[in-house]
């Protein structure tokens, strides 16, 4: 290769420096930002710095909500604290409910013949003044009725509502003092208070049923005996001298019909002037055909849910007291007697409430 001195001598030249060098542009590369240093100094890696940034975020949210999981459980507390005063005070009312129906009524029937026996020997003449068309008051005795089948002597009162019916069989307001001409209602129990005619199902045709009043002494002989449905008027069989039905609740417990023994008088009814139950004097004889309104005291209900009310306030206060003192024999000594007291009183509006015949 020959070099060249250019003029002057200035330099050298080789051969084919004027040509022109291809070149290639080569492409650029620009290096990763680097990140932003931290404001608070923190040299941790960035993974490393979120993880305990996310843990830092979590504990946070749960210590916000530890107040709101507080409340939470209070209220749940309060509520299944509710729901368990409510149940036992429910579970405590049927209980009594259930003692008082099959335990304490029958006791309570038979201490009310008792005193309205006594009551007949003592004052005959102040009870038997309906045969002469003046009417003792209402719930008083009147009669002496014997079923000699079913070995039963019960006092009969006058008036047959539900309160009239705990003290024993009544004589159903319209008709009249059994003895006279006419036909004499008498409705009882056939569960509670004693079940007066809880075997009036077992008679037969041709039973004796025997009544003694203020017009003297009566015997009965059965005739029929058949269910009545609810509204269903009574009628008489036949033409008798006179006439004594015994009305008590149907046997099926899922029935509102009732039972019914119609007995003929045997004999001669009594003579002079004709009492009725409803305690008018009369000279004529009952009608034939009776409707029979035997059901349970409607007022009874408002009165059983005041009383049911301040059982449980009775049971609130209790509790109270159980949590407030800490003395669980002081709160039931102090609670106890009170919530039996209300409880009876419940009961017994409840009694009323059903069929006065049950």
């Amino acid at each position: 290769m020959t070099m060249l001195r250019t003029r002057g001598g200035r330099g050298l030249r080789w051969p084919g420096d004027d040509d022109p060098v291809p070149t290639t542009e080569l492409p650029v590369v620009t290096p990763p930002p680097s990140p932003a240093p931290d404001p608070t100094g923190d040299v941790t890696p960035p993974a490393r710095r979120e993880r305990r940034m996310h843990r830092e975020r979590r504990v946070r949210f749960a210590a916000g909500s530890r107040p709101q999981r507080a409340a939470r459980r209070r209220v749940a507390s309060v509520v299944w604290e509710s729901a368990g005063f409510v149940i036992t005070g429910l579970g405590v009312l049927l209980l009594l409910f259930l003692l008082y129906f099959y335990a304490f009524t029958p006791l309570s029937g038979v201490r009310n013949q008792h005193r309205l026996l006594l009551s007949l020997a003592s004052d005959r003449k102040a009870v038997f003044q309906l045969a002469l068309g003046h009417a003792p008051p209402e719930g008083s005795a009147i009669a002496v009725l014997t079923i000699p089948a079913l070995h039963e002597k019960e006092a009969v009162v006058r008036g047959a509502s539900a309160a009239d019916l705990q003290s024993g069989p009544g004589l159903v307001p319209g008709s009249v003092v059994p003895g006279q001409s006419g036909n004499a209602v008498i409705a009882g129990r056939r569960v509670t208070y004693g079940a007066p005619f809880a075997g009036i199902g077992d008679l037969r045709a041709g039973d004796r049923i025997q009544v003694a009043d203020g017009a003297g002494s009566f015997t009965f002989r059965v005739v029929r005996m058949a269910p009545l449905a609810p509204g269903q008027v009574l009628r008489t069989p036949g033409k008798a001298p006179g006439w004594l039905t015994l009305v008590t609740s149907n046997p099926s417990p899922f029935s509102s019909a009732h039972y019914v023994v119609m007995a003929s008088l045997s004999g001669r009814p009594a003579a002079g002037t004709h009492g009725s139950a409803s305690g008018r004097g009369s000279t004529t004889t009952a009608p034939a055909a009776l409707p029979l309104s035997l059901g349970g005291d409607a007022g009874a209900v408002i009165l059983a849910a005041l009383w049911v009310v301040a059982f449980f306030g009775a049971l609130w206060c209790g509790f109270l007291s159980l949590r407030r003192w800490g003395q669980p024999l002081v709160a039931y000594l102090l609670v106890v007697p009170v919530l039996l007291a209300f409880g009876l009183l419940v009961c017994e509006n409840l009694a009323r409430v059903f069929p006065a015949t049950l």
